[in-house]
């Protein structure tokens, strides 16, 4: 169950408008070019439709959620620090965008997170905790 002081702290988020999808775009392109479109041929016979895959493991951390990291990370006014809590790819990104910004990150991950995740040069972990609730 989620402890009470995490259900307390959820806020609904806001959609995300066209205008600031516009805005993110220069951001993002300054660490990475537009992720390919593969044509899938065997899918698309099986399916009975054209399919396209878009490869976002090219990207560096090999997730979509790096886009909305940077965007996110390059608005924290001043040098404040990046905290986050995460069991995947989202801890990754967010380490990500704080090294490309030069600010200091904290991702909380719970112990039993996949190596991919917590091991590397980019990843900035330096927390853990034994489950995501923990870290509230």
């Amino acid at each position: 169950s989620i402890p009470l002081s995490a259900q307390r702290s959820r806020r609904p988020l806001a959609p995300v408008s066209p205008a600031e999808v516009e805005a993110a775009l220069p951001v993002v392109r300054r660490f990475f070019p537009p992720t390919p479109l593969v044509f899938a041929p065997r899918l698309s016979q099986r399916l009975g439709k054209e399919l396209w895959l878009k490869l976002e493991l090219v990207t560096p951390v090999r997730t979509f959620k790096l886009r909305g990291a940077l965007h996110r990370v390059q608005a924290i006014q001043g040098a404040r620090p990046v905290v986050t809590a995460s069991g995947g790819n989202h801890g990754l990104a967010v380490a990500w965008a704080a090294r490309a910004f030069g600010r200091s990150a904290t991702v909380v991950v719970p112990e039993r997170a996949r190596p991919t995740i917590t091991s590397g040069p980019a990843t900035g972990i330096s927390l853990r905790a034994s489950d995501m609730w923990s870290a509230w």
